[in-house]
């Protein structure tokens, strides 16, 4: 019990939440940052989907659905 109670005060997720609920503030931040960072990756997938299709278009002589 005392090595899985030690175990969990050393995950980041633990230190996380002990972060965010002394500072609220900072788990607004990090919702921000997160919410950010995948539209950026999902911006970049969506590019690179398109790529896709075009070359696969190019290639096929076929339009691809979507």
């Amino acid at each position: 019990m005392l090595e899985a109670g030690n175990a969990l005060k050393e995950s980041p997720d633990y230190e996380l939440h002990r972060l965010t609920t002394q500072t609220p503030a900072l788990f607004d931040e990090t919702v921000r940052r997160h919410v950010e960072s995948l539209e950026k990756e999902l911006t970049g997938l969506t590019s690179e989907a398109a790529e896709l299709a075009r070359e696969i278009e190019e290639r096929t002589g076929e339009a691809v659905p979507g």
